[in-house]
């Protein structure tokens, strides 16, 4: 089972499929089975660990998806803020796999 894709993301590499003007993958396995995306749209991967795997209290599964949300907030409003206009296709893919490597929770 574990070197199954997700089914949601297989339907979106099938040929047939709608093209993307970018993907963001957030765990690793989406990661790995994302490879051959319609379009060639922009790609990057924004791992987060996942809050769910955090079971030793209520309290800390709670903060634990406190964290992801701030840490995908942060990285959304970073991505929204760029002058996508201004930018060529190398300087936007340069820009959403360096907001997937930054620390940016406030």
């Amino acid at each position: 089972m574990s070197d199954t894709p997700p089914q949601i993301l297989t339907k979106f590499t099938i040929p047939g499929a709608p093209e993307m003007d970018a993907v963001i993958s957030l765990s690793a396995h989406a990661r790995i089975a994302s490879a051959d995306w319609p379009g060639a749209p922009l790609t990057c991967h924004w791992g987060i660990g996942n809050p769910a795997a955090i079971a030793s209290t209520k309290n800390a599964t709670k903060a634990a998806f406190e964290v992801a949300f701030s840490v995908l907030m942060a990285r959304a409003k970073a991505l929204l803020s760029l002058d996508f206009e201004r930018l060529n296709t190398t300087e936007r893919q340069y820009h959403f796999t360096r907001i997937g490597e930054a620390s940016l929770v406030m």
